[in-house]
Order: C-alpha cells, then sequence, then structure tokens
C-alpha cells in the first residue's frame, strides 16, 4: 500500500509540473509571428508588427497608413497566459474605454487559432491562420456562417 501512494503522490507531482510546461509550448506556437506584416485594403495599408516579450508572452502593434500618407496607430495586442489559458487581448483606440477586451484561445494547431469571446459585440471571434513562412491571414467575424460579416486581412512580412 505504501509503494501505491508513493507511486500516486509521484504521478500527480508530475502532472502539476508539466501542465506549465504544455501551456508555454502553446504559448511558444506564436514565435512565427514575431516581425512586421502588411496588407492593402481600400487604399491604405495596415500594418502588424509583433514582438517577444521576456515574460515569454507576445505583443502587437496595429496601424493604417492612409493612402494620404498620413499613418493611425488602432490597436495594441497581448498575448498572454492567464490561468491555464492563453488570450489575445486588443486594446483599440475609442473602444471599451481603453480597456483589453479578452479573447480566449479556443482552437489551436499547428497553423491555426482561434480566439472567442462571445460577449463582445463585434467581433466575436479572431482567426489567425498561418499559410506559410510569409503569408499570414486574420478574419474577424460573428460567426461562421457565410452571411456573416467578415472582414480578411491576408498579410505578407515584410
Amino acid at each position: 500500500m505504501n509503494n501505491k501512494l508513493h507511486l500516486i503522490l509521484i504521478c500527480s507531482i508530475a502532472v502539476l509540473l508539466t501542465n506549465p510546461v504544455y501551456g508555454q509550448e502553446e504559448l511558444n506556437k506564436f514565435e512565427r509571428w514575431v516581425g512586421n506584416w502588411s496588407v492593402k485594403m481600400e487604399g491604405n495599408t495596415i500594418h502588424e508588427s509583433w514582438i517577444r516579450n521576456v515574460d515569454g508572452s507576445y505583443s502587437g502593434e496595429s496601424w493604417t497608413k492612409k493612402s494620404n500618407g498620413d499613418s493611425v496607430h488602432t490597436e495594441s495586442i497581448r498575448i498572454h497566459m492567464l490561468n491555464d489559458n492563453i488570450y489575445y487581448e486588443p486594446i483599440v483606440k475609442d473602444q471599451h474605454g481603453g480597456e483589453p477586451t479578452p479573447f480566449r484561445l479556443i482552437i489551436s494547431s499547428s497553423s491555426e487559432w482561434m480566439f472567442s469571446n462571445p460577449d463582445n459585440d463585434f467581433p466575436k471571434y479572431i482567426l489567425y491562420k498561418w499559410i506559410d513562412e510569409n503569408h499570414l491571414r486574420a478574419s474577424i467575424g460573428n460567426s461562421n456562417s457565410d452571411s456573416d460579416h467578415t472582414i480578411i486581412f491576408n498579410y505578407e512580412k515584410y
């Protein structure tokens, strides 16, 4: 009986120690986003720039360079772990009182990440899809139906 208790204790400790490692491995999948990305839309160029922070989280900045040459900062983004979940938290200018809007990671694979916040007005989901080393697609919308108002950003690395 003593050996069984000892084995259960060791297994329990092993599970507790490996859980954060799994989370960090999941967070590490965003390493490919690090760098500068842009997409041309309606005569403007939208830029996203991502870095990895010392604590293992990621920070992004988004701005639009208008056709007249003016640049407008549109959002700051953070991807981080909180309570064993990964969150994508944008702070969008003039929305939610300057507070971050949390979107929880609900789908993760080697090439696709979906974040969800069903309580947000728009968007309710943010989907990133890794195309290749130089292309990353971001989609935002309220549902997966074809009638949904979805905006697609086909980013290219520069």
